[in-house]
């Protein structure tokens, strides 16, 4: 009885493991860090809030993991579906979530 315990345990756990890495197989692994990319959930382009101010900052991007800003480092891929996905990053250290990469469909 403990052997088959066991073997269902196993299975379980390599069960959750494979569709962990099966949600986010076709991010690049420099740019997701396991769990750090997702769908974008929203976004805000702070030039278009305001026609008299083209200095307000850059776009900032939400997913499930939290938001933050496009920068300079922040590289640019294709999307392998129809949606804008965003690979949000929280430095150790502390300091702003930035996106390390965004994620474009053709056509947008």
């Amino acid at each position: 009885m403990l052997k088959v315990i066991t073997h269902v345990a196993v299975l379980m756990m390599a069960l959750s493991v494979s569709t962990k890495a099966n949600s986010h197989s076709w991010y690049d692994p420099d740019c997701c860090h396991k769990l750090d990319c997702s769908e974008v959930t929203e976004y805000i382009n702070p030039k278009q809030t305001s026609s008299s101010d083209n200095s307000l900052g850059p776009r900032v991007y939400c997913t499930k993991y939290g938001c933050g800003p496009m920068t300079a480092q922040t590289q640019i891929k294709k999307s392998q579906d129809m949606f804008l996905h965003a690979c949000i990053v929280k430095p150790y250290m502390g300091g702003p979530a930035y996106v390390r990469c965004l994620y474009i469909p053709d056509g947008l």
